[in-house]
This record gives C-alpha cells, sequence and structure tokens, in this order.
C-alpha cells in the first residue's frame, strides 16, 4: 500500500489566470496519461496478434518501413548461494558473524516478533520530500 502524506498549503491569494494556467496543465498531463495507457494497451494487443502471426507464418524476423520485428533469446544470468555451513567451517566465528545478516521473515518462522524486537536493530526513516502526481479521472 502506498502512503501519500498531505502537503501543507500555504494560503495564498491565487489569480485566476494562474489557477487556469494549473487547470491547463493538470488536464493535458492528465489527458497525455489516458493516451499513454491506451497506447499501450493496444501494443500489449498488437505484440500478441503479431507473435501468433509469426509463429504462424514461421518468420523468426520481419523488416518493415518503420520498423523491424524479431525474436531474440535474453540472456539468463547464473547465481550461486553460499551454504552457510560450508562456509561457517572454512571461516573463523567472527568472520562469519560479520558476513551474516538475518532476514525478519525467516526470523519470525522461530521467534516470537516481541522476541525478534528485542534483539534488532532500527533505522529511522528519513524524511522525504512531496513529491507532484498527477492522476487521470
Amino acid at each position: 500500500m502506498t502512503r501519500r502524506l498531505r502537503v501543507k498549503r500555504q494560503t495564498t491569494i491565487v489569480s485566476t489566470s494562474d489557477k487556469n494556467k494549473v487547470k491547463k496543465l493538470i488536464n493535458l498531463i492528465s489527458d497525455n496519461i489516458v493516451v499513454i495507457e491506451t497506447a499501450q494497451d493496444f501494443n500489449k494487443a498488437a505484440m500478441k496478434e503479431l507473435d501468433v502471426l509469426m509463429h504462424e507464418l514461421h518468420l523468426n524476423e520481419f523488416k518493415a518501413t518503420t520498423g523491424d520485428a524479431g525474436y531474440i533469446t535474453p540472456e539468463s544470468r547464473a547465481s550461486s548461494v553460499i551454504i552457510p555451513s560450508s562456509f561457517k567451517a572454512k571461516v573463523t566465528d567472527e568472520e562469519f558473524m560479520e558476513c551474516i545478516t538475518v532476514g525478519k521473515t525467516k526470523a519470525k518462522k522461530v521467534l516470537s516478533e516481541r522476541e525478534i524486537e528485542a534483539i534488532s536493530k532500527s533505522n529511522k526513516a528519513t524524511k522525504k520530500e512531496p513529491v507532484l502526481i498527477v492522476t487521470p479521472k
């Protein structure tokens, strides 16, 4: 859930022309958001249709006037996980404790919330600047 903080408004007198400028910009941005979302929906549908058609025609790539289409295979990234018991056998207890972190989700499986709070160190939240958000109606 996103949390939004309300910005305290300063009471100032705003002219009608300035209000109209603000309204115009909000409406412009809102309209553009709707156009972009509509275009994205259209592109998703068009991509699905193109994928089906290219498979039916056994095409791996195709060049058009304003763009090219083709299939690529994304590279996969290998990852490795260190086995804690093997790592602990190779290092001192002090070195092991410097390297280890415990996730709160995993800790909740074996300890109560109260026990976790007693042994946890918390960082205070930093104050963030307000962000302007425009949402279409």
